[in-house]
């Protein structure tokens, strides 16, 4: 026989109370089955308040919470139900979780009753007056209402009969009765916007889209060429992503109530689109979202946002040193910051009026780099200086040139330690190059 079945009212029915309780059950597993189908994880706090005092006592205790219970079941403290007795620990506890109990629906007597015998009962009756709202003379009457036999039990207790929510978890209880929490425990939730932990990291994203934004905006204003390089690009792309989660996160901050799973699937969004301009280009795995274990699910996913949004402040970033006009074919790059030796990767594009080909065999044949103080000597000795890497396309952190050909400095050439003080580069070309153009980059690794 199901307990939840419709009951069917019908002419010269003798009603008994059994008949308002089967339609209450009913109507409340109706609407938890209705509920349950749009989302799974519609259970959790709404508000949470402990009471900090008492945890310089060595007792949990619970000052006022609103939700819902993995049952279906609303409870409001203390409003409409009374808080649970507190949950004294017992020293030298350590690293249990505090969960907050309800005792599960069963066919046994649910109602608490003063003369009754204390067991698994689900309401404590109380009697209270109301008025009769459809009379004008506001005739009380006395009935009896049900309040949630709620209580506190910790992780290693029973509680198999019992529908529960972690409040809280316990590292420690001190000699002296202190009680030490995991404050990065975020108990189950249906509002993120009333937990302090996850309000905390929507902020904190906020911030970090705000600030990256700006700094691309300048990035991009600053090195706008029009050239359509494929790092502009990206960093017009990464900008248009940046804003677009920018003002949705905000939009989420300013809500009175948005599901943590929602939260977790945007960020999860983002962080996924934020992958594609990593150097990876593609997102590792994170946690499923774990809607009882919430810092589980976040923590990770946090710290994955955190260094795709450095990365793409930090991205490899290419700039244009300029050469110095050619005396005795020598070509000079200074460079003025020396951190750049060791962080950067320096290019040579090489234009000429000459097909590519014929061009890469004079220039591979008549090309030395070293350092600018060590250029004489070089070609004094014969000696081949830093070697050329000859590159197949148009470097991704470059702008586009039109006919231009690459070469990578070997950072591994014997040549390159000669660049400990030096002041830059040097590019000698022997001989004559038909029209030849010569630009010299960094790109930051």
């Amino acid at each position: 026989m199901s307990r939840e079945n419709k009951v069917i009212w019908s002419e010269g029915l003798f009603i008994k109370p059994a008949h308002f309780q089967q339609d209450g059950r009913y109507t409340e597993s109706y609407v938890n089955k209705r509920c349950d189908s749009q989302h799974p994880y519609l259970w959790g706090f709404d508000e949470l308040t402990l009471d900090r005092v008492l945890l310089q006592q060595g007792k949990i205790a619970i000052k006022s919470a609103t939700g819902i219970m993995p049952d279906g079941t609303p409870f409001n403290i203390p409003e409409d139900d009374p808080a649970p007795a507190p949950l004294e620990i017992q020293e030298g506890a350590l690293n249990e979780k505090a969960y907050l109990c309800l005792p599960l629906r069963s066919s046994e007597t649910e109602v608490f009753f003063e003369h009754s015998e204390s067991g698994m009962q689900r309401y404590n009756a109380r009697s209270i007056e109301v008025n009769d709202v459809t009379s004008s003379t506001y005739d009380k009457t006395t009935l009896y209402v049900g309040s949630l036999r709620l209580s506190l039990l910790l992780e290693n207790d029973s509680r198999s009969e019992y529908s529960c929510i972690s409040v809280a978890d316990l590292v420690e209880c001190s000699k002296d009765k202190i009680i030490a929490l995991n404050e990065d425990h975020i108990p189950p939730s249906i509002n993120a916007c009333q937990s302090p932990r996850l309000m905390s990291l929507m902020k904190n994203t906020l911030g970090l889209l705000q600030q990256r934004s700006k700094e691309l905006s300048s990035r991009i204003s600053a090195s706008a060429t029009g050239t359509g390089g494929v790092a502009e690009v990206e960093d017009f792309l990464s900008l248009q992503l940046i804003n677009r989660y920018t003002q949705l996160i905000r939009h989420l901050t300013l809500l009175p109530t948005i599901h943590p799973e929602a939260l977790y699937q945007h960020l999860l969004m983002l962080v996924g689109e934020l992958s594609t301009f990593s150097d990876q280009r593609f997102m590792a795995d994170v946690e499923p979202y774990r809607h009882d274990e919430l810092h589980t699910a976040f923590a990770p996913l946090d710290q994955q946002l955190r260094d795709a949004l450095s990365t793409l402040s930090t991205k490899k970033r290419s700039f244009s040193i300029p050469l110095k006009e050619p005396k005795y074919g020598i070509y000079r790059a200074p460079v003025n910051d020396p951190d750049l030796f060791d962080t950067a990767t320096f290019i040579v594009a090489v234009k000429a009026d000459l097909p590519t080909a014929e061009l890469q065999q004079m220039f591979n044949n008549q090309a030395k780099v070293s350092a600018i103080e060590t250029i004489r000597d070089i070609i004094m000795a014969s000696l081949p200086g830093i070697n050329l890497k000859l590159l197949p396309y148009n470097p991704r952190e470059l702008p586009y040139h039109d006919g231009y050909i690459f070469y990578e400095l070997d950072r591994s050439s014997n040549a390159w330690q000669s660049l400990k003080g030096s002041t830059g580069f040097a590019i000698h070309i022997a001989g004559n190059i038909p029209g030849i153009k010569l630009q010299f980059w960094a790109v930051q690794r």
